[in-house]
């Protein structure tokens, strides 16, 4: 639930792996790899002069190859590690419902010669405190 004049956050940065999926079945060193790539992205991407942030809401707009038909849902394990390395980057003190809220990705289509390939994170204040 955000508030009609929510204050809103936005940050992007180069993606530094393969997305992670639900649907893939990745020998475990490579998830581990992958994830902790999203994650230290994601922290050390994280603007220092923000802060702590309030309770907000978390979107993230991931970079996909061509115009397939996918499922942004299966994509939840890359926003999960993106919103850890936002709690590593001192955004919030946990990533629990009291100070985070995500919702599903967004998936914006790209072409092999686009040089460009932005994560891009919105964060938007709740307002329910």
């Amino acid at each position: 639930m955000t508030a009609p004049s929510a204050r809103q956050w936005v940050f992007s940065f180069p993606a530094p792996a393969r997305l992670l999926n639900m649907n893939e079945r990745l020998h475990w060193r490579t998830y581990y790899a992958r994830a902790k790539a999203w994650r230290t992205t994601a922290r050390i991407h994280v603007p220092t002069t923000w802060g702590v942030m309030p309770p907000a809401l978390v979107h993230v707009a991931l970079p996909v190859l061509g115009n397939r038909r996918r499922d942004p849902h299966n994509y939840f394990p890359t926003v999960k590690h993106i919103v850890d390395g936002l709690v590593d980057g001192a955004l919030w003190r946990d990533d629990t419902p009291e100070y985070v809220t995500t919702v599903e990705p967004t998936l914006v289509p790209f072409r092999p010669t686009d040089l460009h390939r932005p994560v891009v994170v919105t964060i938007t204040e709740r307002g329910d405190l």
